[in-house]
């Protein structure tokens, strides 16, 4: 399994601002918002097939988005329910549908998901990391691949798509498999899964995740989790979600003093 090493500036000084719809004061579900937090090199963001315009700032309607990534590029991006994926190197991710409860302004710094959520998503091809708040029973991620689909109920995991073969490696939680012949296996924790077509069928391998082989992903992870943290979503006083850039406590630097900068 290639794993890709990217560095991440999450301690930017410079704080973007970036104005969403009005949110929902209902119980129903409304379309999540999604933030750049940074991109390498330029990778092409469609809507609906149609290019759209994105710098580091940039919110968006995360539905109908597709992010494309070739050499040397990748993208952090940031749903307004607190989930972060990052889409590496060569690499195609679309966004069908994400979806959240109302989220209320007490909710936004909890380390649990802030609200219920749905999602659907295809991996075209290539390498992503999720990393996401702890989730809500409630909520559904579903991702789908060429190799067939998976049912995630976790917080960390990491998807590789190559024409031979589909791996996912999952560090937290627990999720489901289902090829596209029907056959289902569960995922666990600190497990690696390997999918092969064979023929008309599928076949898939678990392993447990070599510490050398976790603890890379880890790497990965942990910078994901900076990210998020580096992200704070709010409501202003007109009810508009909106996104700023902050400096985290994790990376804040000490003064000659020994004083915690903020």
């Amino acid at each position: 399994m290639r794993l890709l090493a990217f560095i991440v500036f999450a301690a930017s000084a410079l704080s973007g601002y970036a104005q969403g719809a009005p949110a929902v004061n209902g119980g129903a579900m409304s379309d999540a918002k999604i933030y750049v937090h940074s991109m390498r090199n330029g990778p092409a963001f469609k809507k609906a097939g149609s290019a759209v315009d994105v710098k580091n700032g940039s919110m968006l309607d995360a539905a109908n988005l597709t992010i494309e990534c070739g050499p040397g590029q990748y993208a952090m991006l940031i749903f307004s329910n607190r989930g972060t994926v990052m889409v590496a190197e060569n690499s195609s991710l679309t966004i069908d549908v994400v979806e959240h409860a109302p989220i209320l302004k007490t909710q936004m710094k909890w380390d649990d998901e802030p609200a219920s959520s749905s999602a659907r998503m295809r991996l075209n091809y290539g390498d992503v990391y999720f990393v996401s708040p702890i989730p809500r029973p409630t909520s559904t991620f579903v991702l789908e691949t060429d190799f067939g689909t998976i049912d995630a109920q976790n917080r960390k995991f990491y998807v590789s798509q190559g024409k031979e073969e589909l791996k996912i490696a999952l560090a937290d939680g627990r999720m489901t498999f289902k090829s596209l012949d029907g056959m289902s296996d569960f995922i666990k924790s600190n497990q690696v899964a390997t999918v092969r077509k064979e023929g008309e069928k599928y076949s898939l391998k678990l392993e447990g995740l070599p510490r050398l082989a976790l603890e890379k992903l880890n790497g990965e992870f942990s910078k994901c989790a900076l990210v998020m943290k580096s992200v704070d979503f709010y409501i202003d006083e007109a009810g508009n979600m909106r996104a700023r850039r902050v400096i985290p406590r994790s990376v804040a630097t000490v003064s000659a003093k020994g004083e915690m900068s903020k």
